[in-house]
């Protein structure tokens, strides 16, 4: 093979020692000639002090296994696969592996590797080179796997778009408005106030967007189930905070445990209380994981002061949820909600800052014109990246 495959899997090589040594400690097994895709230990990322241990759950030996299988020859073709969980200095590894590396020489049976890079809520499959399953390696399937393969997708491309009629919204001829806008105009995913009624009105009047209901009961949550509802969601607190009503670390967890009790098998979003500090909102977010969350959703948008006028305003305005979705989408492996605040300008922001999706909702339900709806909802749209199409 060529010398920039050497290079890069020197690169690669030198890259996994080098982040080792920069105590990015990182769970990975070797199991009949495969790199299995494991999960970070984040906690013992933060309390590990001086060089990586030879020996417990680090296995710096990656390395050494990777040069051993690319420079096995034959007909043993094999993939590697590696989930990329966007945390500190290995992200800038990833990179390395977006790419596919195969024998040029049409007749060839043999193939170097396939560096295949997965999302950690992916469920994945390792492969040989010709696309066949090898063995029954895989990624646990998920709750989020039950979700309808088109918000599924835009998930996993991180392009999701979630339009919120309102937490508080149970005026069902606005709700239905904003359903109406939130179909014609592309939205991956509405969401409602917790009322069964709603959920059908939701449904019918968008033709089909999936619906997710929010609320801070969660006994409110089953009959929306019921009714159509393939959501739920905690949150967010917007609406409280002018009541001086203010959701601690403790209290979220609490409200995901009882949800998960009563909803085991539901897809469940939960969002980080903006009042927190950054470092208490990304233990949270672990915490809220742990418990059975699926999503994590972020907000800010009522905390933000913004003192300019324009587009500088509104990135003033987003810069709280923005912080947030960049603390927290670096230490969970569920994808992460990016709402609250956000505009056309900033939805790329979020997306850059490692939201899988963005959640909008005043921008849209403020509006009374249905035709003004449904242009905000397809600039929002517009607005955010399109998944890259690459060819051989």
């Amino acid at each position: 093979m060529g010398g920039s495959i050497e290079t890069l899997l020197g690169q690669f090589c030198q890259g996994l020692w080098w982040i080792a040594f920069q105590n990015e400690l990182v769970m990975l097994c070797r199991g009949d000639g495969i790199v299995q895709p494991q999960q970070f230990d984040v906690p013992q990322q933060k309390c590990h002090k001086g060089p990586p241990s030879q020996s417990g759950r680090l296995r710096v030996g990656i390395a050494g296994w990777i040069a051993q299988l690319v420079q096995q020859g034959g007909s043993d073709a094999l993939c590697i696969a590696i989930a990329p969980f966007s945390i500190g200095l290995f992200s800038v590894l990833v990179a390395l592996l977006e790419v596919a590396v195969q024998d040029p020489a049409p007749n060839s049976s043999r193939c170097i590797a396939a560096w295949t890079p997965m999302r950690p809520f992916q469920m994945a499959a390792v492969t040989n080179c010709d696309g066949r399953i090898k063995g029954s390696d895989m990624v646990p399937m998920s709750r989020l796997q039950q979700l309808p393969a088109a918000l599924r997708n835009s998930l996993e491309q991180r392009n999701a778009l979630k339009v919120i009629a309102g937490l508080m919204n149970f005026d069902a001829a606005r709700v239905a408005l904003v359903s109406r806008a939130a179909g014609r105009g592309g939205a991956d995913l509405i969401d409602v106030a917790c009322d069964p009624q709603l959920v059908q009105l939701a449904l019918q009047e968008s033709a089909g967007v999936p619906v997710c209901v929010s609320s801070v009961e969660p006994e409110q949550f089953p009959a929306a189930v019921a009714a159509g509802a393939l959501m739920v969601e905690i949150g967010n607190y917007d609406a409280f905070y002018p009541q001086g009503r203010v959701f601690e670390a403790a209290e979220v967890l609490a409200l995901t445990e009882r949800t998960r009790a009563l909803l085991p098998d539901t897809v469940l979003s939960v969002t980080v209380p903006h009042v927190l500090p950054l470092d208490q909102q990304e233990q949270l977010a672990l915490d809220l994981v742990e418990a059975g969350a699926d999503l994590i959703q972020t907000e800010g948008g009522t905390s933000a002061k913004p003192f300019s006028a324009g587009t500088l305003g509104l990135i003033e305005k987003a810069a709280p949820t923005l912080a947030a979705a960049h603390c927290i989408s670096r230490v969970v492996s569920v994808p992460v909600l990016c709402a609250s605040g956000l505009s056309a300008v900033t939805l790329p922001m979020a997306i850059a800052a490692g939201a899988a999706g963005v959640g909008v909702g005043s921008a849209v339900n403020r509006l009374s014109d249905e035709l003004a709806m449904v242009a905000v909802v397809r600039s929002l749209r517009a607005a955010l990246p399109q998944p890259a199409v690459v060819r051989a």
